[in-house]
């Protein structure tokens, strides 16, 4: 199926005395033609998207061959990473999709 997609990131940095961080707004639109088979194949173990945080910004959210999203959604979102000087980090993504049609 074919797909069209714009995506725009911001970082912000913020270097302290403990480590730096990173807060990135994110805006993310996906475009395709509506589905026309819906339920006319049979789906083997992709019918339910896959809801992970690393799946909200994929241009596909299902995670078989035999099932792609059709319609058009934005999804918006900011992530924030912290890293420490003395080693580690912490990463949170908060985030939200809209079906826009189809």
């Amino acid at each position: 199926m074919p797909v069209a997609g714009l995506e725009y990131r911001y970082p912000l940095i913020n270097v302290q005395s403990w480590g730096t961080q990173t807060i990135e707004p994110i805006g993310q639109l996906i475009f395709r033609p509506n589905e026309t088979f819906v339920g006319s194949f049979s789906q083997r173990g992709c019918a339910k998207p896959d809801l992970r945080r690393l799946q909200l910004f994929k241009v596909n959210k299902f995670s078989g061959w035999d099932r792609e999203e059709g319609g058009g959604r934005a999804n918006a979102g900011i992530q924030s990473t912290a890293q420490f000087n003395r080693g580690g980090n912490v990463n949170v993504l908060f985030g939200q999709s809209y079906q826009l049609y189809g």
